[in-house]
């Protein structure tokens, strides 16, 4: 059984850059083929976003929305914000 992930900036602005990096596209390619729950947590979502935004960088915000479809979003509330000051 493969444990859930959580995404962190690195990894995530790695997907969404127009010059991906395919070791990390091959491993999301293959854990989620076998089954795992990889979330994209709102606050990651955020800060990478918010640099694509400034850098004008749309591609790669589109390919951001499209990973959001794909991945399970982890919005942000208090019970989230709570839980991750103990992980």
């Amino acid at each position: 059984m493969i444990k859930p992930i959580a995404l962190d900036s690195g990894p995530l602005g790695a997907l969404a850059h127009p010059r991906r990096n395919t070791d990390i596209a091959a491993w999301l390619d293959r854990v989620l083929a076998a089954g795992g729950i990889v979330y994209l947590p709102e606050i990651i979502d955020y800060e990478v976003r918010r640099g694509l935004l400034a850098a004008n960088m749309t591609r790669s915000v589109r390919r951001l929305d499209q990973l959001k479809a794909v991945l399970t979003y982890l919005p942000l509330t208090t019970t989230t914000m709570l839980e991750a000051a103990h992980l």
